[in-house]
């Protein structure tokens, strides 16, 4: 397990290439938004264009699970 200082290393080394942004992102969600590997994969492109990468919207099991998305994330989101 990272502790914060690792955690934050680890994201500040990431490039900016398509595959290393994938991995910031996931890593972030997972750490950040504390949003479970099972839900990552069930987040729609449709649904973050829908709501302008303002949110997250997973549909599990008969329930809605809603993660609001800061500025930060936003950016990350839209690179």
């Amino acid at each position: 397990m990272f502790k914060q200082k690792e955690y934050q290393e680890f994201i500040n080394s990431l490039s900016d290439n398509f595959n290393e942004m994938r991995l910031k992102l996931i890593s972030k969600m997972i750490v950040e938004y504390k949003i479970s590997l099972v839900n990552i994969f069930e987040i729609q492109i449709k649904d973050l264009l829908k709501y302008d990468f303002q949110k997250i919207i997973i549909v599990r099991n008969n329930k809605i699970i809603t993660y609001e998305i800061d500025k930060k994330m936003n950016d990350t989101f839209q690179k």
